[in-house]
């Protein structure tokens, strides 16, 4: 599948709307959902950058929670690859779309209450299980750090005909990858919508995960205005902006992360944010196969 993500050229697609429109913007989304049908958006990326670090006879372990698009994209690319997978999951053993599709791809399951998923491999259920694994190769949730800060560069080149490139944010791996590939741009911004709430999140993640401090970037903006209330938060307000979205475009956006963003891109397009003539392009992080499902 490495092979496969090397080969893929995704398309920039145009996006008009009434506030596009209305704001004189150009809009563009870079269709990274149109990857595979299990395995889009950013997580390939970013487990490109821990696959290179893969030895042979090594189990990948890693986290996530039941409805995991990271512990899905592991598990299809694992099988692909002919690696063995593992996957530490947040509460108790349900049966979902996105479980069924893991377990259907070879990757052995482990419930754990929500306690011992704080502490990670701390806790001593945990580390029990990762010992009794064998070798492995550990990911932490998402494929944050700075493999996957490697990783997610990719999503990007070094210069981009477009003056800002946007994307949605949660633990920065994205965020940090991409302001690090366009660091000698001196045309195109980043703006990253900080999807979880509270001050200064993603340059606490990135610092702590991966080393990077996101204030060396100066072509970086970090808007931390657009959680909704927080994480997996679906307000009214929300509700209606997805309608609109949805009655405008055939583009799906997930709820956590995606559809945020494109709505602290229209609020601020309309407010004057952006220059009129601005070309944006917006990357596509996926994250909608439990929603679809």
């Amino acid at each position: 599948m490495l092979e496969l993500l090397q080969d893929f050229r995704p398309e920039d697609e145009l996006i008009q709307t009434s506030w596009t429109k209305q704001a004189g913007i150009g809009l563009y989304i870079r269709r990274f959902d149109r990857f595979h049908p299990f395995v889009s958006g950013n997580k390939p990326y970013k487990l490109s950058g821990w696959l290179k670090l893969h030895q042979k006879g090594q189990a990948i372990v890693s986290f996530g929670g039941v409805w995991s698009n990271h512990l899905l994209a592991l598990a299809v690319m694992g099988k692909h690859a002919g690696i063995a997978t593992i996957g530490i999951v947040r509460g108790e053993r349900v049966s979902n779309p996105v479980i069924d599709i893991i377990t259907e791809a070879g990757m052995q399951l482990h419930f754990v209450n929500r306690a011992a998923y704080r502490l990670k491999e701390k806790s001593r259920e945990i580390a029990s299980i990762i010992q009794q694994s064998g070798e492995t190769l550990l990911v932490p949730e998402g494929g944050a750090g700075l493999p996957g800060v490697q990783g997610a560069a990719l999503m990007v080149g070094h210069q981009e005909p477009y003056d800002w490139v946007i994307l949605p944010g949660g633990t920065g791996t994205c965020t940090a990858g991409v302001a690090q590939k366009l660091s000698g741009s001196r045309a195109t911004k980043i703006l990253a919508f900080q999807a979880l709430k509270g001050e200064n999140i993603l340059q606490h993640e990135v610092f702590q995960r991966s080393g990077i401090d996101l204030r060396q970037f100066p072509l970086l903006v970090i808007n931390e205005d657009f959680h909704f209330g927080g994480f997996a938060r679906f307000p009214e307000i929300l509700q209606q902006f997805e309608k609109q979205w949805a009655h405008e475009t055939s583009v799906f956006l997930d709820r956590v992360y995606g559809l945020k963003a494109m709505a602290g891109i229209k609020t601020k397009a309309l407010n004057g944010f952006f220059k009129p003539g601005s070309r944006l392009l917006y990357l596509h992080t996926g994250g909608f196969t439990g929603i679809k499902s």
